[in-house]
């Protein structure tokens, strides 16, 4: 709790201190937090428990409150979104969800319900599934385990395609086979999101890296 209280306090004074400086001439690092306080900026804070993605939640409409912008805030490894979901509406937050831990226990001690996503679409929540550099339990079979919660396949598709981009900002590169963007796709031997299902063709920029044949 002290570490977590510390860790709060730094980035409310940082905003704090970045909201009452000039436009101009502070420093890169306070340019940055100006942008982030304008939306320019997502800003991304790791919180897994429920008490810290209301920390998280609480930090932005505070900034609200005293005038600074509108910050737009994506929650990264919300294992216990599942508990919060009007409040996170209210806030207008992204969520981008962890990989689905076996005994249901993330970090912190944090219990991740194995319908989650289905929480989260059903409220209205921008959402994308993450793996985290998992090799044995990939973006895949994530997108696996939250249609096993609840998910269609539509919806856990977009949860790993364009949901993610339009998060990171980059959907008009990026997230939907669309012409003018990005020729970067996988060719799977059956469903992708089954347990047995394997890449076998790869395209990069339109060009095939990996040939099925």
């Amino acid at each position: 709790p002290t570490t977590r209280m510390g860790v709060e306090w730094e980035w409310r004074k940082a905003l704090f201190d970045a909201a009452q400086a000039p436009a101009e001439g502070a420093g890169m690092d306070v340019d940055i937090l100006q942008d982030v306080l304008a939306g320019k900026i997502a800003a991304f804070i790791q919180a897994y428990p429920t008490q810290d993605i209301r920390t998280a939640v609480f930090l932005k409409e505070e900034m609200q409150r005293e005038g600074f912008g509108e910050m737009r805030l994506v929650i990264d490894g919300a294992a216990e979104a599942w508990r919060e979901p009007d409040l996170l509406v209210r806030s207008g937050a992204s969520v981008i969800l962890p990989p689905m831990p076996a005994q249901g226990r993330t970090v912190d001690q944090a219990f991740m319900a194995a319908n989650t996503a289905k929480v989260l679409q059903d409220a209205g929540v921008p959402f994308a599934l993450s793996a985290n550099d998992a090799r044995t339990e990939p973006l895949g079979i994530q997108a696996g385990f939250a249609m096993r919660g609840g998910l269609t396949r539509d919806e856990a598709l977009r949860a790993v395609t364009i949901t993610p981009a339009q998060i990171l900002g980059v959907d008009g590169r990026v997230g939907t086979i669309e012409v003018g963007k990005d020729a970067d796709i996988v060719l799977w031997n059956g469903e992708p999101f089954e347990v047995t299902t394997r890449p076998i063709g790869v395209l990069v920029d339109g060009v095939l890296v990996v040939d099925p044949r």
